[in-house]
């Protein structure tokens, strides 16, 4: 499988994702909102924190993958994305 970040391997695949499908489990989601966050030098994705902008964050009720999918998208609407 590889090294992780972010629930993805080093070629893309979504983990997390195929190994919830296969047990047959529900997910938790997390909504986040990373503008508060610019982009890093040496990794983009870990970069210095704006202290002017909000952190938005929201966990979920455990419900199927297809489903988180409409639960970030109605959070970020709510946080005005």
């Amino acid at each position: 499988m590889g090294r992780q970040f972010a629930g993805y391997s080093q070629d893309g695949r979504i983990c997390w994702v195929k190994l919830a499908r296969r047990a047959g489990v529900p997910v938790v989601p997390i909504a986040l909102k990373t503008d508060f966050q610019g982009n890093g030098r040496i990794i983009r994705e870990i970069g210095p924190i704006v202290p002017q902008k909000s952190v938005y964050l929201n966990f979920g009720n455990p419900m199927t993958i297809e489903k988180t999918v409409e639960f970030i998208i109605e959070n970020l609407g709510k946080w005005a994305v």
